[in-house]
């Protein structure tokens, strides 16, 4: 299985001798680990399940990192990406402001940063003016983000998502 787990790269003593973390990009685009010279590999051509499988040249094992920082599945035009019971949402409106919503998908009450470099990705703003629309009041000027905690679904108390509006500056 691939999953995410604390780094244990370059640490004599462990188990595998920390192959299970490494990976190697190849000229033909496939990702294989050290460990098995196994191909990651998106389940059925479709997703959403990635899994280290036996290579066998299919597109669903080409991989093409553009650019724009996206890690792209063969010609499906699928992105690889992480698996998160939170979710951080945002565009821009009429008015030249944007809009960020967090939600959060888990059991129980998560912690949430919007980040302004990961909200834009151009013309980043050093300080965004942030209003919370829930609570209907001005936040302030904020530098780096804008956190919460949000409440788990379900709750009858608790709001599963969170709402705000930047005036950027």
């Amino acid at each position: 299985a691939v999953g995410v787990y604390q780094c244990h790269t370059n640490q004599t003593g462990q188990q595998c001798n920390s192959l299970n973390q490494k990976w190697d990009y190849t000229p033909g685009g496939t990702i294989t680990s050290r460990l098995d010279k196994m191909c990651l590999d998106v389940y059925n051509n479709e997703g959403p399940v990635v899994s280290a499988y036996t290579c066998n040249g299919g597109n669903n094992q080409k991989w093409t990192l553009g650019t724009d920082g996206l890690l792209r599945s063969g010609d499906a035009n699928l992105c690889l990406g992480l698996s998160s019971p939170t979710e951080v949402w945002a565009g821009p409106l009429s008015d030249g402001s944007a809009a960020v919503i967090l939600f959060n998908k888990a059991s129980n009450q998560q912690n949430i940063t919007a980040s302004w470099d990961a909200i834009f990705s151009k013309n980043v703003p050093k300080i965004a003016s942030v209003r919370d629309l829930w609570a209907h009041r001005d936040l302030g000027s904020l530098s780096q983000g804008v956190s919460a905690s949000v409440g788990k679904p379900g709750a009858a108390d608790d709001k599963q998502q969170q709402r705000y509006e930047l005036s950027l500056q």
